[in-house]
């Protein structure tokens, strides 16, 4: 994300993880934590909303936070798309419709069993 040519300064993110099983390791938070700083140092603001069911990632995010002193940049792990959307403060109808059609054509393209409560 950080080396991302198209993000401007300022950026909303929302990483959908929902559908992810995600297993982490000190090793992968150190590198989260170093690409965050390297983010900073290029003077970008980044606010990120990490979507997932994990209660796992809701505790690496808590370490994360734990572990960088300096707080690199603003992030929330959220439960719901709404709350994803709220704590970036975006117009929440408009993202969330712009979800759901994004998330079925994905599904079409790649099926999988959704267990998801995304509703417009």
């Amino acid at each position: 994300m950080a080396l991302d040519p198209r993000l401007q300064p300022n950026t909303n993110v929302i990483i959908d993880f929902y559908l992810a099983e995600l297993e982490v390791s000190v090793a992968d938070l150190r590198f989260a934590l170093e690409k965050m700083k390297e983010t900073k140092r290029g003077g970008q603001e980044i606010r990120t909303a990490v979507l997932t069911k994990s209660t796992g990632l809701k505790f690496v995010g808590d370490a994360i936070k734990l572990m960088s002193a300096e707080s690199p940049f603003e992030f929330s792990i959220c439960n719901t798309e709404k709350d994803a959307v709220r704590w970036l403060h975006l117009p929440e109808e408009e993202v969330l419709q712009f979800w759901v059609e994004t998330r079925k054509n994905a599904l079409e393209q790649h099926p999988v069993e959704v267990d998801s409560t995304l509703t417009p």
